[in-house]
């Protein structure tokens, strides 16, 4: 059973919450890569909603590369590096501060382009 719920009189849609858990589980390591997960008709049981909602989300955290589905077998946790996840974090972040402040994704760009063959800074 995987440590998740979901709140039914959220504004943020089930499946956006059931793919916001399972990615922060994924990203921690709580679910290690080749973890299997529970089939949708499982963890659509155990979360009391439909099973396509869980397709759903399954289908969502499959096309960000975080899961790995085949027919048949279970869906796992994809082999991927920790970077590809906190560079995602980041652009994220970034996306939302350049909306905040009303910088167009041109600028962005921009800003991008001019910095990327300047030496790394260490983090």
């Amino acid at each position: 059973m995987l440590p998740i719920s979901v709140n039914t009189a959220s504004a943020a849609p089930v499946f956006d919450q059931i793919v916001a858990q399972l990615t922060g589980l994924i990203r921690t390591g709580e679910l290690a890569a080749g973890t299997n997960l529970p089939s949708i008709r499982q963890l659509a049981g155990e979360l009391d909603v439909a099973p396509g909602t869980v397709q759903r989300a399954y289908g969502e955290l499959e096309h960000k590369g975080m899961i790995i589905t085949s027919p048949g077998k279970p869906a796992r946790v994809a082999e991927r590096e920790q970077a590809p996840c906190e560079t995602l974090a980041a652009v994220q972040v970034l996306v939302s501060t350049a909306h905040k402040h009303g910088i167009s994704q041109s600028e962005i760009h921009g800003v991008i382009s001019s910095m990327w063959d300047m030496p790394a800074p260490e983090l």
